[in-house]
């Protein structure tokens, strides 16, 4: 029989957690708002055809996309299949994976977790001793009723996954209703609210890491497809035509054969754009960084703040760019939301800092980002938006990009910085009547809409750090590209 020890709170939950660990008696825990039987996802749907075809579905475009990602691909070898199993259980898909921790304070943390209180029966930390349990296993494997079924302890480190180190999670997988063979023992509690530790941004980090990051252009590809699938019916007679497929209109230049890659793009000038880090979650935040605002209320005075300061910070730490920093603006005018623009900051500082930027690219985002935050650029409203990004950048025109057909984003540029981005012998491609169109990008943008065919890419990384990053975010586009070597599509929206 299980044993069950109740107590009065959380916080009682965890210290009695924390002692049994101390004495060996258990090693894993987990926290749940209601005391229901630990299950895995998979095995909760397991009598529902049409949930488990979308689960198989939705595990196979995740792997489809994995193996087109050299950062990635690694993790369908069959000796990597932990890890691979970890992010999708961290990230809703249904697995046979089931969360444990090593922390029982985090274990607290989760039995507190949710939008709907219980007003009733028991929340609880469920206490495991893997050593007991896999001992079981080892004795009942082999009957003929647990054929097919399957236990495993799985403590495995996946890189950049940094909710994973957060939350110091190991996983159990099971493939049955394994609690028939080991009921757990528990501890139960009335639900109480949070406790004062771990707090939420510490279980669910603000700072993506580069794996996060990158995972957001899955979810985004996602996104494009469900929204497509559901309105798509209702636009079946719209004829669809092609966009140019070598990305521009060849009857628009006078010999589209010289119409070539740009050597700026070259493979050699950019390898250091590819590359991919490996950072571990506590080695990487928890570092703090304050900024003074000296009471400045005007958006001008504070972007040159930010920008200045940030820039001297770069300046004087070589590894600042290693760190994911939680900002600090102090010295705020009352009426400035200041907690918000931190986490912009972060936003724009975790999806910069480990490309090749240049620290004045970094710092001028920033600054540029600050300024679109108060002067309320997030709104829906373009007739609202233009005259702020004019403001800011000079006359210009919203652009569109992606990096393949259905990952894509948003935001501004100004005309002059595109015309100076231009390659000096573009204009003389074009034919006669069409020439001036350069000096209009919106024109330009009809006729051609591959960067690598018309930008030169030092002047165009420019455009993108400075002027389009902080426009994406400041805009709150649900996926934000950082790098533009991968921009594949860019002009009109």
């Amino acid at each position: 029989m299980p044993k069950i020890y109740e107590v009065a709170s959380v916080e009682e939950a965890v210290i009695l957690a924390s002692k049994f660990q101390d004495q060996g008696k258990y090693d894993w825990f987990r926290g749940q708002v209601k005391d229901w039987p630990s299950y895995s996802s998979l095995y909760r749907i397991k009598d529902n055809p049409e949930l488990l075809l979308k689960a198989k579905q939705n595990y196979y475009s995740f792997a489809d996309w994995v193996n087109k990602k050299d950062e990635l691909k690694h993790l369908l070898d069959p000796t990597n299949r932990h890890q691979l199993e970890a992010i999708l259980q961290h990230y809703g898909f249904p697995t046979n994976y089931i969360d444990f921790t090593s922390e029982p304070s985090i274990a607290g943390f989760f039995a507190c977790d949710t939008n709907s209180p219980p007003t009733d029966g028991h929340s609880c930390i469920y206490c495991l001793n893997t050593e007991d349990l896999l001992s079981l296993w080892k004795d009942i494997k082999d009957f003929d009723s647990r054929k097919g079924t399957q236990i495993e302890k799985i403590a495995v480190d996946v890189n950049n996954l940094w909710r994973l180190q957060a939350q110091h999670g190991v996983f159990l997988l099971a493939n049955y209703n394994w609690a028939i063979d080991y009921p757990m023992d528990k501890i139960i509690f009335p639900y109480t609210d949070y406790p004062s530790y771990p707090t939420k941004d510490i279980i669910y980090p603000d700072h993506k890491s580069p794996l996060e990051i990158l995972l957001d252009e899955f979810f985004d590809t996602q996104r494009n497809i469900n929204f497509f699938m559901e309105w798509a019916p209702r636009f079946e007679n719209v004829h669809n035509l092609a966009p140019f497929p070598d990305g521009y209109h060849k009857e628009a230049f006078k010999d589209a054969n010289k119409l070539k890659l740009l050597q700026s793009w070259g493979e050699e000038n950019q390898n250091d754009w590819k590359k991919y880090t490996i950072e571990n979650y506590h080695k990487t935040t928890g570092f703090s960084q304050k900024l003074s605002l000296r009471s400045k209320t005007s958006a001008n005075e504070i972007k040159d703040i930010i920008t200045y300061g940030i820039k001297q910070m770069l300046r004087s730490n070589i590894f600042l760019r290693t760190k994911a920093i939680n900002w600090n603006l102090e010295d705020a005018a009352p009426h400035l939301d200041t907690k918000k623009a931190c986490n912009l900051l972060s936003t724009i500082w975790n999806g910069m800092r480990l490309l090749p930027f240049s620290d004045e690219d970094i710092s001028i985002a920033c600054g540029n980002l600050i300024y679109l935050y108060f002067k309320k650029v997030n709104t829906l409203d373009r007739s609202k938006q233009i005259p702020i990004f004019f403001e800011l950048f000079g006359e210009g025109l919203i652009v569109g990009f992606s990096i393949k057909e259905g990952n894509g984003s948003i935001g501004f540029a100004s005309n002059k910085s595109i015309q100076d981005a231009l390659d000096s012998n573009f204009s003389n491609l074009l034919v006669d009547r069409l020439e001036k169109i350069v000096h209009n990008p919106k024109e330009l943008f009809r006729v051609i809409y591959n960067p690598k065919l018309m930008f030169d890419f030092k002047k165009f990384k420019t455009i993108f750090a400075q002027e389009i990053i902080p426009c994406q975010i400041s805009m709150y586009e649900p996926y934000v590209i950082f790098n533009p070597t991968e921009i594949l599509f860019f002009g009109n929206p």
